[in-house]
């Protein structure tokens, strides 16, 4: 087979294509055989290498249809791609409106409440003369309970550390009688000593037991009134 009989079995075989993508293909393989006779090379020799010129035409048919398939799946990837960015701004549109014609779709908006304070104001008012006045009453009776306990504690203390003198150094200190009752000086000095310190230790008790007090006093009166505030919120 010559080189003019192969490059027209070709362009008959390209069937379909255009005129330019023939004159293409066949110039490629026209460069073909120059550089394999300028190698030496006989046109049998070019055409075994090069094949068939059937095969070749059926392979460039093959990749045409191949790059035509192609073409149309990614025309029609744009196309959906459109399609859907057209629906995705239709419904964007459309949920705008909705919120615009119903302010309650809106994310920002907020509702407000606000509840009547009126029957806690009077549910208030009632139990101040009946309830509220009276226990603050009571309250600052036990506050002056507690003061007074906090002083005899204290007189208790005193008594305590004058017995304790009056067991060291006798009832009277610099000719100041420190301790003054009857038959005092029949009492040893000892038992003085010992009586002033369990008596100090008495008023210790007395006045660790009255901040106790104080203290449980302070919590009822703390909760007492946040349970009249809370009427009021």
């Amino acid at each position: 087979m010559s080189q003019d009989e192969f490059l027209k079995i070709l362009e008959k075989s390209l069937q379909g294509f255009s005129t330019d993508e023939k004159r293409e293909i066949l110039y490629d393989y026209e460069e073909h055989f120059c550089l394999g006779k300028e190698n030496g090379k006989t046109n049998n020799e070019i055409i075994k290498e090069l094949g068939n010129p059937l095969d070749i035409a059926k392979h460039y048919k093959s990749n045409r249809v191949a790059s035509i398939n192609e073409n149309q799946n990614n025309n029609y990837r744009e196309n959906y791609n459109n399609q859907n960015s057209n629906n995705n701004y239709t419904e964007n549109s459309n949920t705008q409106r909705s919120k615009k014609s119903n302010p309650m779709n809106d994310d920002s908006f907020s509702y407000s409440y606000t509840p009547n304070k009126l029957p806690k104001i009077l549910i208030f008012l009632l139990l101040t003369p009946f309830v509220i006045l009276p226990s603050i009453g009571i309250i600052l009776g036990l506050y002056g309970s507690i003061l007074g306990l906090f002083a005899t504690s204290l007189a208790v203390v005193i008594s305590g550390v004058a017995l304790s003198l009056g067991g060291i150094f006798g009832t009277t200190i610099l000719e100041l009688q420190i301790i003054s009752f009857p038959n005092i000086s029949m009492i040893p000095m000892p038992a003085l000593l010992f009586g002033g310190i369990g008596t100090i230790a008495l008023g210790a008790l007395f006045f660790i037991g009255t901040l106790c007090l104080i203290k449980l006093l302070n919590r009822g009166t703390s909760k007492f009134f946040s349970l009249i505030l809370s009427l009021l919120k």
